[in-house]
């Protein structure tokens, strides 16, 4: 300033006549910001009073199932990622980290299990099945098996000490229903795909004179045997056959001519010698 005035360092003055020339000054401050990961911005000299903008990204994903997680500004831990302050002295900014890992939750069913997503290191991560037996109204059902590992509880927790997979296992179901217009049937229910069920029925003749006899499966399974095995490859419908039969009373009636044949033949018997003695000398 005064008789000469220019921003630069340097300076040239026509000397022409007497000059005064004044060199003024400004305060500067640095501002340091640090951070292991990310990009950090915002680091230089700033006039005094300036406002800088100090930023970061608040995650950084390491691409292995590990991420970083911006946990706080040393020294202004109440600030968020992106923030503004006054220029009015030094100052340093340092970011602080914590560690995240992910955990994955495969299921073949995901609407029926929940849990997954990024946890910091050594926290527990609870995963479970919300809905263990799913029914698809085609008499088949999945239904909760296991976890990766056996476990069988619907609800497993987990310490994510790095990052982790865990799978739930759904067994498949098939429905067998038995009908049968009489006795009492065994082996229906759901049953696991590729198993073997007994099916039976007890008694398999009902009726005393004029009986009703079981005559054989048919449906899904065809078979003469009232106690049968068969694979649950696939929804079952079986049906127990049953025939009339008159074989008892065919037999009541055959022992009741019998005995009514008899019975007539002795009392001609007895009529006869009794007119014989009666007509004797």
């Amino acid at each position: 300033s005064g008789d000469a005035q220019s921003s630069n360092q340097r300076l040239d003055v026509l000397m022409d006549k007497p000059k005064a020339v004044r060199a003024e000054w400004k305060t500067q401050y640095f501002v340091a910001v640090k951070s292991v990961y990310g990009k950090p911005s915002g680091q230089g000299w700033f006039d005094k009073g300036f406002r800088n903008v100090i930023s970061v990204e608040p995650m950084v994903d390491l691409g292995n199932g590990t991420q970083r997680v911006l946990k706080a500004w040393k020294g202004a831990e109440d600030r968020p990622p992106l923030f503004d302050v006054e220029v009015a002295r030094p100052l340093s900014f340092e970011a602080d980290w914590k560690t995240q890992f992910l955990l994955r939750v495969d299921s073949d069913f995901p609407q029926a299990t929940s849990g997954g997503g990024w946890f910091d290191k050594d926290s527990t991560a609870t995963v479970s099945v919300s809905t263990p037996t799913l029914e698809h109204g085609n008499s088949t059902r999945h239904v909760f098996a296991s976890w990766l590992g056996n476990t069988r509880e619907t609800t497993l927790a987990i310490r994510m000490d790095s990052p982790k997979l865990t799978i739930a296992n759904w067994q498949t179901q098939y429905l067998v229903t038995v009908n049968s217009q009489y006795g009492q049937d065994v082996g229906e229910g759901w049953h696991d795909i590729g198993s073997t069920v007994q099916i039976g029925l007890s008694p398999t003749a009902v009726g005393v004179l004029i009986q009703q006899v079981f005559d054989g499966w048919t449906g899904d399974f065809n078979s003469n045997s009232p106690d049968s095995r068969i694979l649950v490859d696939s929804p079952k419908v079986i049906t127990a056959k049953w025939r009339t039969d008159y074989t008892q009373l065919i037999v009541v009636l055959a022992v009741a001519g019998a005995v009514g044949g008899f019975v007539i033949r002795r009392r001609g018997y007895l009529r006869r010698k009794r007119a014989g003695t009666t007509s004797a000398p």
